[in-house]
């Protein structure tokens, strides 16, 4: 069977907002210390801005302030029904309808009664042409990876299956803090792609192989579970993408990869160890967009027409919550181009 192709990509990022701690830690009373609930509840309220229950960093003396895009106006399962309506938009009206919706999250929504997986079933769906969808959470920011090898394996498994769209969320609201340890921020975002069958007529990125994968558990003396990549999630990280190389005979030196801006550590490695270079693109941020971030950064290199012209991408992340996912796509053709239809769109 011919590989499944990424036909069109989408994504949103909130405005640019500078975090700054704006209000200093509630200092126990005099006569009895906060302990339970008590004590949760005051650090959420140092952890509140003045324009909504966005939870806050904290940033140490003489550190300037951060800078991550927030979503003031919708919450989560708005934000991943926005991108859903622009790929809907984009596609022609002739087009298969969408088989199934694959959500990745890692944030809750604010309420908590919406299932976005079921929203977005009905963004996409018709009366005539139900769609099914699930959810993929608790993997940070691999779970994109998770889903395209989901995608993959039911594109086998089901003959008549045509179009599956992944959309990936994150939206950070109190009690969640946006700060998880030495770690970058976590900003809000949304972004989507459309898979579809292989056909004579189908242009995009062809989906190779995609694959994620635990990493070794932190030892005991690891300051924060949640920080910085290590070593051992670094070595996970190159012998997956050496793994999957092999597995499909590419040549490293063909090979160009994007992958996440503030790991300049792997960036390097795979250089050095392996020969792959890396595309850098420009963020105006400091913020890691969770789920969100690998899609956004394909959908910023083909805006910016940086994609290679032939060849293979390599696209990889590493989730502070201990995995990493890597998927290979053939540069075939340039997928569509999704826009959001504005900001005064229903969401």
């Amino acid at each position: 069977m011919m590989p499944p192709v990424v036909t069109a990509l989408c994504s949103y990022v909130p405005p640019i907002m500078k975090l700054d701690e704006q209000v200093s830690a509630i200092e126990p009373t005099a006569t009895r210390p906060l302990t339970g609930w008590d004590a949760w509840m005051a650090l959420w309220r140092t952890e509140c801005t003045p324009l909504g229950p966005t939870a806050m960093p904290r940033i140490g003396p003489g550190d300037g302030p951060a800078r991550a895009p927030v979503a003031h106006t919708t919450d989560l399962s708005g934000l991943a029904a926005y991108v859903t309506r622009a790929i809907c938009a984009a596609r022609p009206r002739a087009a298969a309808p969408v088989d199934i919706v694959i959500f990745c999250h890692s944030s809750v929504d604010e309420h908590i009664s919406t299932t976005t997986a079921g929203r977005l079933a009905s963004v996409v769906g018709a009366p005539d042409s139900p769609c099914f969808s699930f959810s993929i959470s608790q993997q940070g920011s691999t779970a994109p990876f998770t889903a395209l090898r989901l995608a993959q394996d039911l594109f086998v498994a089901e003959r008549d299956l045509h179009t599956i769209l992944i959309v990936a969320a994150e939206k950070w609201v109190a009690p969640f803090s946006r700060h998880t340890g030495t770690g970058p921020l976590q900003g809000d975002a949304a972004a989507a792609l459309l898979l579809e069958r292989f056909g004579t007529s189908t242009r995009g990125l062809r989906l190779i192989d995609a694959q994620t994968h635990p990493c070794p558990a932190p030892s005991h003396d690891s300051p924060h579970r949640h920080a910085h990549p290590d070593s051992p999630h670094l070595q996970t990280m190159l012998q997956l993408i050496a793994a999957l190389l092999a597995k499909h005979a590419i040549a490293p030196c063909n090979v160009t990869a994007v992958g996440q801006r503030h790991m300049h550590a792997l960036a390097a490695a795979l250089q050095q160890e392996l020969g792959i270079a890396s595309l850098a693109g420009v963020r105006t941020h400091d913020a890691n967009l969770g789920a969100a971030d690998s899609i956004e950064q394909l959908m910023s290199m083909a805006q910016t027409h940086t994609f290679p012209s032939q060849g293979t991408l390599l696209l990889w992340n590493i989730a502070s919550c201990g995995y990493v996912g890597c998927a290979l796509l053939d540069a075939h053709s340039a997928p569509v181009l999704a826009r959001p239809l504005g900001e005064r769109s229903s969401w």
